[in-house]
């Protein structure tokens, strides 16, 4: 499919249908990566706080490490987004959208971690990644503004920026499939309830050693046909188990909606010009403004997580 969509003309499937499309699917994949990236930043932080109690609870004195795992984790966040504040005020200052861009997260930044210390929700893990992740939102944002004036690496090859960027998408797809998976996998007491449900009734029916006997007899000497029926209907069953089908559309949709992101970033959001080169094509202020923009919804959603159970305590957020 792909050597043969090489051959298809630009007019009109791809330059007015499906380039509107992959603006769509584009932002969409935008919305969902923010809400990856903070479902993360809390399951990292729970997780990790459950071993602790785990290890605790084990031998006296052991949850320690964990919660000095949470402490270096934090530190290496903090680290990487002071080292990027630093860079940027060096190196991409002199114009007003990038000042303005690098000052915002600065003091959404602070923001973020006075409403989370005021309060119980939220974590100084979960704080800590989510500012790491937004320094790195405001870099790749002002990396790609086209004012010669304060970018110095417009035109240069940004290898570490792709780089960076492929591993957060990767990872951030990987997260999503995982979490598909993962009810299955740590939530054994549903799973076991569902099969409880497919089991034969053969063992409530009869009584008595007769009955006993005839169970054992229907294990141990069962006919292979019988069980192959068995199987296979279980299997069925499962495979048309709805909670499957619930989550493997969200997994599937996000898919579509990176490639469509994908191909939208490399052609700056369908505004590329004849005479672009390979090395800035992703330069512009269309992708500058989304990439900005996505950094103000993850900050904003944090909030909306910290502050939503305080103003409405009656209700479960959970």
């Amino acid at each position: 499919m792909v050597l043969i969509s090489a051959f298809i003309p630009n007019e009109p499937l791809f330059a007015s249908i499906f380039l509107n499309i992959a603006r769509i699917g584009g932002v969409i994949f935008i919305i969902a990566q923010q809400l990856i990236i903070l479902d993360m930043a809390y399951n990292w932080n729970d997780s990790w706080v459950t071993k602790s109690n785990e290890a605790e609870a084990e031998e006296a004195g052991s949850g320690k490490n964990w919660l000095r795992a949470i402490l270096c984790a934090c530190g290496i966040n903090y680290l990487f987004s002071l080292g990027m504040m630093i860079y940027m005020f060096m190196e991409f200052t002199g114009c007003a959208s990038n000042n303005s861009f690098i000052a915002m997260t600065l003091i959404l930044s602070v923001m973020v971690h006075a409403a989370q210390l005021s309060g119980d929700e939220g974590s100084l893990l979960s704080s800590s990644l989510l500012m790491a992740w937004s320094c790195f939102l405001c870099y790749s944002a002002v990396a790609r503004n086209p004012n010669e004036a304060c970018n110095p690496n417009l035109g240069q090859d940004e290898t570490l920026t792709i780089i960076l960027g492929v591993i957060v998408t990767f990872i951030s797809l990987a997260w999503a499939g995982w979490s598909y998976t993962a009810e299955d996998k740590f939530n054994p007491d549903k799973r076991n309830s569902t099969d409880d449900k497919i089991e034969t009734p053969e063992k409530t029916g009869n009584t008595g050693s007769e009955g006993e006997r005839r169970n054992v007899m229907g294990v141990v000497t069962g006919d292979d046909e019988t069980e192959k029926n068995n199987d296979e209907g279980t299997l069925a069953q499962s495979d048309g188990d709805p909670r499957k089908f619930s989550n493997s559309w969200r997994l599937n949709f996000v898919l579509a909606s990176v490639t469509c992101w994908k191909s939208v970033v490399l052609t700056r959001w369908g505004e590329i010009s004849g005479d672009g080169t390979i090395v800035d094509s992703s330069t512009g202020r269309i992708s500058m403004w989304m990439i900005i923009a996505s950094q103000w919804l993850v900050l904003s959603l944090y909030v909306w997580t910290l502050m939503a159970p305080r103003l409405f305590p009656n209700r479960d957020f959970s």
